[in-house]
């Protein structure tokens, strides 16, 4: 789907004519602005940035493609030398023609840097070059972009891999000389449920090592000063199916009880669905109380 939308785009710019087709491109009908932005949804480590980058690196010839990073942009002094920076980029790229921007780790919130690009690159690039812009969400139901354009595009969810795409992954690792010999890939769908990054932690590390280091990856994007709750109340209900209040209250009760050091922050029970749902740690089940990402699950109970 992604690669027919790129085709289909970059065939209406397949004439690299001059500005004044560029702007007759922009004044028709025949590409409207929802259909220049397209945002990927999916838990992390399903391979949206690995998508991302596969996207950048295909994009040959021209119209090029841009690779931005979102997280980066904490490295600048200013607002403005994180915009120019992009800018520049942009034009070693392309010029002043259409591009394919590829924002990578797009936050649920607006802050300067990010009110800056809207204004001065994104919207402008949409607006008078039609370039597309291809965006990996970080939280599933939040985008901080203020323009419509940037928030009514398309949305693509991408799942797990199901047991035959985990079995090609498994064999792309066995051929490139990084699957452990002792695992079979049935063995790795049936621990990992498919999700793309644990199939190549599993794959190339110990068991306990590749579950520890999946949960730190998840709990990564939890500020500091809420991690270490955020992992106790996720250790605490990982037996759990189904975050119901009587479950969870129970659950934390004994964790409370038997866990060597108590959590320096309690959380009540009702509070907990709506805390790793904020981290996408938890999601809503159809017909159910909040379910737990099994892949989080597995490797807290694995972990704990």
């Amino acid at each position: 789907m992604v690669h027919a939308k790129i085709k289909n785009w970059k065939e209406l710019h397949a004439s690299n004519g001059t500005r004044a087709q560029i702007v007759g491109l922009r004044s028709s009908s025949i590409i409207p602005p929802g259909d220049l932005v397209l945002a990927l949804v999916g838990e992390r480590g399903v391979g949206k940035t690995w998508l991302l980058r596969h996207l950048e690196a295909r994009q040959q010839p021209a119209p090029h493609a841009v690779y931005l990073d979102l997280e980066s942009r904490v490295a600048y002094a200013t607002a403005q030398d994180y915009v120019r920076d992009v800018e520049d980029r942009i034009a070693c790229a392309c010029g002043d023609r259409a591009v394919l921007l590829l924002l990578d780790h797009v936050p649920p919130h607006l802050d300067e840097q990010l009110r800056m690009l809207e204004d001065v690159v994104l919207r402008p690039h949409l607006a008078h070059h039609r370039s597309l812009v291809i965006m990996a969400l970080v939280h599933p139901t939040q985008v901080c972009w203020r323009a419509p354009v940037l928030r009514g595009g398309e949305t693509l969810f991408m799942p797990r891999f199901n047991q035959m795409q985990t079995r090609l992954q498994w064999r792309c690792l066995e051929r490139a000389g990084l699957a452990q010999p002792s695992l079979m890939s049935g063995d790795l769908w049936r621990l990992s449920d498919g999700l793309p990054l644990l199939n190549y932690l599993l794959a190339t590390w110990p068991r306990i090592d590749a579950f520890e280091l999946l949960l730190g990856y998840w709990l990564g994007r939890v500020p500091v000063a809420e991690r270490g709750v955020v992992r106790g109340c996720l250790e605490a209900v990982c037996q759990l199916e189904f975050l119901e209040f009587a479950a969870i209250e129970r659950m934390l009760d004994i964790y409370d009880r038997y866990h060597d050091q108590p959590a320096e922050h309690p959380i009540h029970a009702g509070g907990v669905p709506n805390l790793l749902r904020k981290y996408w740690l938890a999601q809503p089940a159809r017909n159910a109380p909040v379910e737990l990402c099994s892949s989080t699950v597995c490797s807290a109970r694995r972990v704990r």
